[in-house]
C-alpha cells in the first residue's frame, strides 16, 4: 500500500496542483527537503502550510516529469522508499532546462501520507535557478 501511494504521489507531482495532491496527504502532514538551499524550506508543517508550498513550487517549474521511478520495500510498516530522475524546465522569464535525482520516502497512516522526505541534488537546483552556489 505504501509503495503504491508513492508511486501515485510521484506520478502526480508534477502538477504541483493542491486540489491534485492534497487528497494524498493526511490532517497534519510534514514535508522534509534536508538537503534543501537556504532560498527553500527544509521542513513544512501543517495542511495549510504544505498546500502553499506545492501552490509556490508550481510556479518554479514550467515542466517536471520524474522518470526511472523505482519503488523499493521497506521492512517497517507504513513506509515507503522510491529513486528516481526528473527532467523539466525552470519557470519564470528565463527557462532553463533542470535534471536531478531523487530519493523520496514517505509514511502512511490510515492511508494518507503523513510524511514525506525528498533528498536531491540542491546544487543542480542553484545553477537552473540562477542563485550562487
Amino acid at each position: 500500500m505504501p509503495g503504491s501511494l508513492l508511486r501515485r504521489f510521484l506520478e502526480v507531482l508534477p502538477t504541483f496542483d493542491p486540489a491534485v495532491l492534497m487528497p494524498m496527504f493526511g490532517p497534519d502532514p510534514t514535508l522534509e527537503f534536508p538537503y534543501a538551499p537556504d532560498s527553500l524550506p527544509r521542513v513544512v508543517r501543517g495542511r495549510a502550510d504544505v498546500e502553499a508550498f506545492w501552490l509556490s513550487t508550481r510556479r518554479m517549474f514550467r515542466e517536471l516529469t520524474p522518470h526511472g521511478v523505482t519503488v523499493h520495500p521497506m521492512r517497517e510498516e507504513g513506509l515507503a522508499m522510491a529513486t528516481w530522475h526528473s527532467t523539466g524546465t525552470t519557470g519564470g522569464r528565463e527557462a532553463r532546462p533542470y535534471r536531478n535525482s531523487y530519493v523520496s520516502m514517505i509514511r502512511v497512516s490510515d492511508g494518507l501520507i503523513d510524511w514525506y522526505c525528498e533528498y536531491y541534488d540542491p546544487l543542480v537546483g542553484l545553477r537552473a535557478f540562477n542563485q550562487r552556489t
